[in-house]
């Protein structure tokens, strides 16, 4: 499925707010452990050895994308210096540097003339990475809970979030991800299901739309319906089938193994 990402705009789009809401939290845990917050503070990126920029900006995150999604993965670290200044009044300047490379970043200052003071890598601390698990399937119950989509529309926006879960979560953060998707997503499938056996054989709907609905429909339940056997694999494939009757077998057979799991785990309709 991650051959289907959305487009890195996209992704960028949905992953800033998260961005800025978790250097918000980085400044209070930093704050709290020195026990002096700042007055002022200011998030930089260093991009490379001649440019930095404001952080989380647009701009910037574009400018870094192709790094900053092993930093999403927790395959790449992301460092950062604390450059703090008396202003005055008790006023304390902070400038929170961040960057993928301690070379880069001491590359960076030694070509400004305001180089900052204290910079050593000894003071040079790894940003955590982020949780990104929650907000991903907070974005998954915000599309399902959406008075004012119907059913193919929901499962065709919530699919786009399956997607960047699989591509970007870790083992056990995918597996709490399914988990949860499998349960929401539950009732608006079986809704579609349902729609899609009096659709197949509607000669008024487009069969190449209803054709995308139906791939949809096979991959989820193939991925979270699906008994471990031959003989039910053999018949979801069915799904994909050119003949409308072995369509409907097979959308009969994902109809039934939802209203079971649903049943079995006692899930209340929306």
């Amino acid at each position: 499925m991650t051959d289907h990402l959305p487009a890195p705009e996209t992704q960028i789009l949905f992953f800033l707010p998260l961005v800025e809401n978790y250097t918000k939290q980085l400044e209070f845990a930093f704050s709290k452990k020195n026990k002096q917050a700042s007055s002022e503070h200011e998030w930089l990126f260093i991009i490379d050895e001649n440019e930095s920029g404001k952080f989380p900006k647009h701009y910037v995150i574009e400018k870094i994308w192709n790094q900053f999604i092993l930093y999403l993965k927790n395959e790449s670290k992301i460092y950062c210096f604390i450059e703090e200044q008396t202003a005055g009044l008790g006023v304390i300047k902070s400038k929170y540097w961040l960057f993928f490379s301690p070379k880069t970043a001491n590359d960076f200052f030694t070509r400004q003339l305001d180089r900052p003071k204290g910079f050593s890598l000894k003071k040079i601390i790894t940003i955590p990475f982020m949780n990104i698990l929650t907000p991903i399937q907070e974005k998954v119950s915000t599309i399902l809970d959406d008075g004012n989509s119907n059913p193919k529309i929901k499962i065709s926006e919530a699919f786009q979030f399956l997607n960047i879960a699989e591509f970007y979560l870790l083992e056990e953060g995918l597996k709490e991800f399914d988990q949860f998707f499998r349960s929401a997503i539950s009732f608006y499938l079986l809704s579609e299901v349902l729609l899609l056996q009096k659709d197949i054989t509607n000669p008024n709907l487009s069969s190449g739309i209803v054709q995308k609905r139906l791939q949809y429909i096979f991959k989820l339940c193939w991925r979270y319906f699906r008994s471990d056997n031959e003989l039910e694999s053999n018949y979801y494939k069915k799904m994909i089938s050119v003949t409308n009757s072995e369509v409907i077998k097979a959308l009969k057979l994902a109809e039934k193994k939802i209203k079971d799991f649903r049943e079995a785990t006692k899930i209340p309709s929306p």
